[in-house]
């Protein structure tokens, strides 16, 4: 039996793949101060392998980059990601966006909306 996902590592990890495209925007603006270079990326594709290389933005003539994935998703994570934000100060862990507390909030917030959208029976 797996691991949950914010358990798990590299692409099975909850920030992995198109999730971490979305993601992408609270890690360079909150945690990099809007930084478009996006420097980190290297780092964090070597450090947590959430994706094999990094295809998630698009570099551009002055050396920094597009995002591909809309803000949307950011900001429904928004609330989840200061949640494990907080949670990597108290806990003494990394404060890089990808630690465990960052894995987990974000895991858990999701199924938060999940089930906000649940009870409200408006599904479609």
């Amino acid at each position: 039996m797996n691991p949950p996902r914010w358990q798990g590592e590299g692409s099975n990890a909850t920030l992995s793949w198109d999730v971490n495209g979305y993601y992408l925007y609270l890690q360079a603006f909150i945690i990099h101060q809007g930084e478009g270079t996006l420097a980190f990326k290297e780092e964090m594709v070597e450090k947590y392998a959430p994706i094999p290389e990094f295809f998630n933005a698009y570099p551009i003539d002055n050396g920094n980059y597009i995002i591909k994935y809309s803000a949307g998703l950011s900001i429904l994570y928004l609330p989840s990601f200061l949640v494990g934000h907080f949670l990597a100060w108290a806990g003494g862990y990394p404060m890089d966006g990808f630690s465990r507390p960052y894995q987990a909030a974000i895991y858990i917030g999701s199924i938060f909306f999940i089930l906000i959208d649940f009870m409200n029976g408006d599904s479609g």
